[in-house]
């Protein structure tokens, strides 16, 4: 292959790279957001709000990614509503992840011993000091491992963004190949990047398990 059209295909290649990596970034810091506010009504236990938040944990980690996003970007326009690829593609991931990490947070909020709200009482703190100073830090430490994991399957998921239009890393790869391109070599590379996105999220992962 000459090398003025392996640099072409490596810079349509990073094009792919960048969009993705635009909806992974996005994608996290929201789903991270809904997980932790959602997580934290489940471990209080407000009522009503927590039957809602246990009802969306629920149904969303019993529906098939693919299919929420097909729900998402093909079934709203009927109801006028209608979203980019972009757009379609973050919302899906922050409702399907938001799911899985309002688990991760509830249950490292609820791991951390009742002897430290007791503690908490004993000093006089009111509920947001004992979740800002005792409750939280500890919480944090050990949901850090799994959210780190739950991080690595929402890069991936990323490449399924691809059906619906969204010319992510995946999608790239795919139309270079029906232009004839290499499929060994083009596939090689897509999963050169991303594993070069996910491998440093694994180590720090698997330190972040070892210290817990």
């Amino acid at each position: 292959m000459e090398s003025g059209i392996f640099d072409r295909i490596i810079m349509q290649l990073v094009t792919g790279l960048y969009w993705t990596l635009c909806l992974s970034m996005a994608a996290s810091i929201l789903s991270l957001i809904v997980g932790f506010v959602a997580g934290l009504i489940k471990s209080i236990h407000v009522p009503i709000i927590t039957y809602v938040v246990n009802f969306y944990t629920y149904i969303v980690r019993g529906v098939p990614f693919l299919l929420l996003l097909f729900i998402i970007y093909y079934v709203l326009p009927f109801f006028n509503i209608r979203l980019s690829p972009f757009i379609a593609g973050v919302l899906s991931l922050v409702i399907h992840e938001g799911a899985y990490m309002t688990e991760i947070i509830r249950s490292g909020i609820e791991s951390v011993e009742k002897g430290q709200h007791e503690a908490a009482h004993s000093l006089g703190l009111n509920y947001f000091q004992k979740m800002r100073y005792i409750i939280l830090p500890q919480a944090i430490k050990i949901t850090l491992p799994p959210l780190a994991g739950q991080f690595v399957l929402l890069i991936k998921s990323t490449a399924l963004i691809s059906l619906i239009g969204l010319t992510d890393l995946t999608r790239v790869g795919r139309q270079l190949t029906q232009r004839g391109e290499n499929p060994f070599l083009i596939f090689f590379i897509v999963g050169i990047f991303y594993f070069v996105i996910c491998y440093p999220i694994i180590n720090i992962s698997d330190r972040l398990e070892r210290s817990v």
